[in-house]
């Protein structure tokens, strides 16, 4: 984690108007992609679906909008629905429920008291390998959209496997990140998005489109490769290096695998209400159970009566990575 992240982080315990805009952002470009993945029906050009709706949502944009909210009382009825968000979008996430309630009936925190919001980055998140796919009736179909739109021709009725970037996922390691307050263990973290789920079910949205756009790569390979065959029967030395060309563009066709390095498998957090004053934390990778699996880590925070105080830290495995950064002043 680089100074910038700090930064990020300490722009959260200011007045909050940045960090909000962030949030928001978060939720604003989920939105915009999702309105973004209309398409033709294949089986009814005249209608339009929308694969993109099957994503499952990142709550982190919800809840720190509703963190702020609450922490500032600025709007509590609007805190309560950005929790509900985050409730509905990551049902596993118990805290949400509590987050409602607290944010319904109740207050921030209670008098002499204050909130630390551990956030913890936990495991290694997914990667793309190439496999070869079979196209499918349905990726024949889109693919078939999108090359008629630029071409007089049609997709032929059967293609041959076409390499494409597979979703990789390898589970963590650690199952959460247990912290202890002043040498008590006082809470552990729970998932509120598991990156990996996210990814996979939204290549399996998208997976027909990912094979379209893969088949019309290869007819229009194949396409280029015959119109030189067709100079070679002029010429046969360029119909042989058309031969040899064409051989050795497919041998070397792949897929895209590029893909972010340093997502995390889940983004997990835990809400701490403690007594105000200068906080010794200790944070280590724990098992189902919460017992040390790790190398642990320390940092000091000072809780401010009914103000948040966020700590961020990274456990791609059971050694963390990076320092622990946190908003505390």
């Amino acid at each position: 984690m680089s100074g910038g992240g700090a930064d990020g982080v300490s722009g959260v315990s200011g007045d909050g108007g940045d960090a909000r805009a962030f949030a928001k952002q978060i939720v604003a470009k989920q939105d915009e992609i999702v309105r973004g993945g209309a398409i033709p029906d294949p089986e009814n050009p005249e209608k339009t679906i929308n694969p993109k709706t099957a994503y499952p949502r990142v709550p982190l944009g919800a809840y720190l909008e509703g963190l702020l909210l609450e922490e500032t009382y600025a709007d509590q009825n609007e805190a309560a629905r950005r929790y509900e968000q985050v409730a509905a979008w990551a049902p596993e996430f118990t805290q949400a429920k509590a987050d409602v309630e607290r944010a319904r009936t109740s207050v921030h925190s209670q008098p002499g008291n204050g909130c630390v919001y551990v956030f913890a980055f936990v495991g290694r998140g997914p990667c793309k390998e190439q496999v070869y796919s079979p196209a499918t009736q349905v990726s024949l179909l889109i693919a078939d959209q999108i090359f008629s739109a630029t071409n007089k021709y049609a997709v032929p009725p059967t293609v041959a496997p076409v390499p494409i970037p597979q979703i990789v996922v390898e589970p963590p390691r650690i199952a959460c990140v247990s912290v202890e307050v002043d040498g008590e263990r006082t809470a552990t973290t729970e998932t509120l998005a598991d990156v990996n789920e996210m990814a996979v079910r939204q290549f399996e949205a998208t997976k027909n489109q990912v094979v379209a756009r893969a088949v019309v790569r290869r007819i229009v390979k194949k396409g280029t490769i015959y119109a030189a065959q067709q100079v070679g029967q002029v010429n046969e030395w360029v119909g042989l290096a058309a031969n040899v060309a064409g051989v050795v563009w497919e041998a070397t066709e792949t897929a895209d695998t590029r893909c972010w390095g340093l997502l995390p498998a889940q983004i997990q957090a835990a809400r701490l209400e403690l007594p105000v004053g200068e906080r010794r934390l200790t944070l280590y990778p724990g098992n189902r159970d919460g017992e040390r699996i790790g190398t642990p880590v320390e940092t000091t925070v000072r809780v401010e009566p009914n103000r948040n105080v966020y700590v961020l830290v990274n456990y791609p495995d059971r050694e963390p990575l990076g320092t622990v950064v946190t908003s505390s002043r």
